[in-house]
């Protein structure tokens, strides 16, 4: 979809937009490595080839890439258990540190706080967007929010937040 974008913007000669591109690996993707580990028979048969990301730099699971003073990444990990950081977004922001965005979890959590001379960091965790249902979360477990997030203005670790939800951009774009 982006590099047909981007072909249309070519042929209509609009402003062209490159953006940096990056493909961070999420712990679904590393049951691809325990399977090799547990049956290595499969190498070269399954692995990360079979995600095709053309354009994309691509981050192992659990590296954390920092761009414009915002760090991502899958989750961000206890330094003690290396278990996800959880809780709060207030409990996130003091834990993690620095603005961050990450996935992993269900749902959406956004948190700011301000600081003296205007600095602001940021916490978003945003993790999905797709329309099943997941049956291991029972009939309850899946009223969460989906949908994508976007960052507009992204500076110094700062940024304005656009949240659209699964449901607005499904009726928009259909």
């Amino acid at each position: 979809q982006m590099e047909r974008e981007r072909q249309r913007r070519i042929r209509r000669r609009l402003k062209r937009c490159n953006p940096e591109c990056h493909f961070l690996f999420g712990n679904h993707e590393g049951r691809i490595h325990r399977a090799l580990n547990r049956e290595p028979k499969f190498a070269g048969m399954i692995g990360d080839h079979h995600c095709v990301t053309p354009g994309f730099q691509r981050h192992p699971f659990l590296e954390v890439v920092r761009i414009d003073g915002i760090a991502y990444s899958h989750y961000f990990s206890n330094v003690n258990s290396g278990k996800p950081i959880g809780g709060s977004i207030d409990n996130r922001l003091n834990r993690i540190g620095e603005s961050f965005v990450q996935g992993h979890e269900q749902g959406f959590l956004y948190g700011c706080r301000q600081f003296p001379g205007g600095y602001t960091r940021h916490g978003l965790v945003c993790g999905s967007y797709y329309l099943h249902d997941e049956d291991y979360k029972g009939r309850q477990g899946n009223g969460h929010w989906r949908g994508i997030v976007v960052l507009n203005e992204v500076q110094n670790g700062s940024y304005d937040l656009m949240s659209l939800s699964m449901d607005y951009m499904r009726r928009k774009f259909g």
